[in-house]
């Protein structure tokens, strides 16, 4: 996308986390369109980003995005380590195979 961009395009996204992952990443990117006189507009925040509180806004923002996706992470971890403690069966059933492959041979 980056390498189709012209000034007078518009970047829309339908949330602020979908541009980047990492905060410092979004920044930038936002700095890039800036530059090149790309448009920006985040549907979830509706922010502008050529103004200074709309860059401080956006910053928080992402920032705010970041930590999400990392907590969610690590509840997800931690939730699997739990189902394993637990002896749940994690991922796909198993196939065939032991006793049931032996008795499908027969």
């Amino acid at each position: 996308m980056l390498g189709l961009l012209r000034a007078g395009d518009t970047v829309t996204v339908n949330c602020l986390s979908r541009l980047g992952r990492k905060t410092a990443h979004v920044i930038r990117l936002a700095a890039y369109f800036s530059k090149k006189g790309v448009g920006f507009v985040s549907l979830d925040l509706g922010i502008d980003p050529d103004t200074p509180a709309g860059r401080m806004v956006l910053r928080v923002f992402a920032a705010l995005a970041e930590f999400e996706r990392e907590s969610n992470g690590k509840r997800r971890q931690a939730d699997i380590e739990l189902a394993k403690l637990q002896g749940k069966h994690m991922g796909r059933p198993s196939g065939v195979g032991g006793e049931k492959l032996r008795q499908r041979l027969r």
